[in-house]
């Protein structure tokens, strides 16, 4: 069993839980004493160079002519596969905070597929 992609993308960012997207890339800093020089912080998907770099590559791409002007945001997907307890493909979105993300009571997952198991035979369990 499979979901289609888009539908699943359209359904998490029309939640009512994706108002705590982070929608717009930023660097975090961090400055311990007022004269100290300020120090990168790297914490979540959101505020690495590659989204940031992402980010400003969306904004400036052209909006086609006679369309609407519609808000251009990254999506980020992070596809993962646990088939010790599932065997389900899920994606997480990279856009939610880690904090959420780590809470099952959040239910952040969204299920892209149901993978048969596969099972391992040792060579000698085999004979």
């Amino acid at each position: 069993m499979h979901h289609r992609q888009l539908e699943v993308i359209a359904t998490a960012v029309q939640d009512v839980k994706a108002k705590s997207f982070h929608w717009v890339s930023f660097s975090l800093l961090w400055k311990p004493r007022l004269n100290d020089h300020s120090e990168r912080v790297y914490s979540e998907l959101y505020n690495t160079d590659a989204f940031i770099e992402g980010n400003r590559r969306i904004q400036e791409l052209p909006t086609p002519e006679g369309q609407p002007m519609y808000e251009s945001a990254i999506i980020a997907l992070m596809l993962f596969s646990d088939s010790t307890h599932l065997a389900a493909s899920i994606w997480l979105f990279g856009n939610e905070s880690k904090y959420i993300r780590a809470k099952p009571s959040q239910f952040a997952a969204h299920h892209i597929a149901y993978l048969p198991s596969v099972c391992f035979i040792h060579e000698h369990e085999a004979k």
